[in-house]
């Protein structure tokens, strides 16, 4: 009975909560009217630290969002089986800052939707997976498999962001977005450790195994 509760208890912490939240906030500004259509497009916006935050839950229209989900519903809930909600929110927002950031930085323009905290996932759960396919490989060998499973999305995403040119899809941030996010789960990866999580592989952790 006991293994039991501990195997409902371990299950339970794997909840996808973070990916919920994300969504469910983005539901709710997109159902009240609140797009992108209703942000005050001037510097004040642009120079408020928050912004860089809530403009996650801000999309176009219900087709951008719709996007958005496709991506953030799977790999999210995959990413917090494989290690957790904190980490989860970790990888989504840190990318999606600082990918909204640059763009500001080096062409300054308003950019909302969480597409950078899906490319970011996407990275993540990437590295991720390859970590535990892995899992007796060498760092170094590790390391040249990330860089080889990473290195072709990057260089298609940057070729889209070229030719795309000044184009109203902010092509950058999927790129700077997947970047980050690859990097953040590849130093937890590589460095074997998981943000204080049990590093054993989910199905144990979970008394599957």
């Amino acid at each position: 009975m006991r293994e039991a509760l501990e195997r409902v208890w371990a299950l339970l912490g794997h909840v996808p909560v973070t990916v919920t939240v994300v969504v469910g906030v983005s539901w709710l500004f997109l159902a009240s009217g609140l797009d992108g259509g209703q942000v005050d497009h001037s510097v004040v916006t642009l120079l408020n630290p928050l912004w860089y935050v809530t403009s996650m839950f801000v999309h176009a229209d219900a087709a951008h969002f719709q996007g958005n989900v496709t991506l953030i519903v799977p790999f999210g809930v995959v990413l917090t089986l494989f290690t957790s909600n904190r980490h989860v929110l970790l990888v989504m927002v840190v990318p999606h800052v600082l990918g909204n950031v640059l763009r500001v930085v080096v062409a300054p323009a308003f950019a909302y939707g969480a597409s950078g905290a899906a490319f970011a996932l996407v990275a993540a759960t990437l590295v991720r997976s390859a970590g535990y396919a892995m899992d007796n490989a060498s760092t170094e060998s590790l390391g040249t498999v990330l860089v080889g499973l990473l290195t072709p999305f990057l260089l298609f995403f940057l070729l889209i962001a070229i030719v795309a040119g000044a184009s109203p899809i902010a092509h950058f941030i999927h790129f700077f977005a997947f970047l980050f996010g690859g990097a953040i789960e590849a130093m937890y990866v590589l460095g074997g450790h998981d943000d204080g999580e049990d590093e054993r592989r989910v199905p144990d952790r979970l008394g599957l195994g």
